[in-house]
């Protein structure tokens, strides 16, 4: 069941803070004033804490010039993992970052009959955090209306693989999925967008702290 529940969650967060919520609802964003640093030690910070919070920087690092850095990297949230990308952008005096979710690996989840759906990669759409902070009456209604649809087709498809009839499998899918189950998924999905909230500001406000007030290895 607590799997359903993640499936679910992420689901809502496929279709549709102290950071920003960014204009295309997929990340956060944040720009900080760093007063009377130029755009070459706002730089130059920022390189050292890449090297610092990401293994294999040279890896991770896809762009990499004075005025931007473009980092992607991947990192669990609870137990899932997801696949993000990291921008800063750099200006005389200030910067931006832009922490992106692009895509999240599912986990598998069980079937009213015993069989089992594997796990996927899955792609973040625009507009996923956003449609994670739905009251419940929207999220529930999102649920009912496109989510549990898709999910009750697949799953009606994987029990009919296993010999069982459709008007079978259509019950058993009825029986299984209720009205505690949208309850339970809503707790799910703000917890979810807690940890998403939470890494994000994480990384922003660490990077913010590390080049306005973080000592460079070279100050000894």
């Amino acid at each position: 069941m607590k799997k359903l529940l993640t499936y679910i969650v992420v689901l809502v967060s496929l279709i549709s803070t102290a950071q920003t919520i960014n204009s295309e609802g997929n990340g956060f964003t944040s720009v900080s004033e760093a007063e009377g640093m130029s755009k070459s030690d706002i730089y130059q910070k920022a390189k050292e804490w890449v090297a610092l919070n990401y293994n294999s920087a040279k890896n991770v690092i896809q762009l990499d010039t004075e005025n931007k850095i473009i980092i992607k990297g991947a990192g669990k949230v609870n137990s899932v993992q997801c696949n993000h990308t990291f921008t800063i952008s750099i200006k005389d005096g200030k910067f931006k970052s832009d922490y992106v979710y692009n895509s999240i690996q599912t986990d598998g989840y069980s079937l009213p009959n015993g069989g089992y759906v594997k796990s996927s990669l899955l792609n973040f759409e625009k507009n996923f955090l956003v449609n994670m902070t739905l009251d419940y009456d929207d999220f529930s209604q999102k649920v009912k209306d496109s989510l549990f649809l898709s999910y009750k087709n697949e799953s009606v498809t994987e029990m009919m693989k296993s010999g069982i009839s459709e008007k079978k499998a259509l019950k058993s899918f009825d029986k299984y999925y209720d009205e505690f189950t949208i309850r339970d998924a809503y707790s799910v999905n703000n917890a979810y967008y807690y940890e998403y909230e939470k890494r994000a500001s994480s990384s922003i406000n660490n990077l913010r702290e590390f080049i306005l007030n973080g000592k460079s290895n070279d100050d000894w």
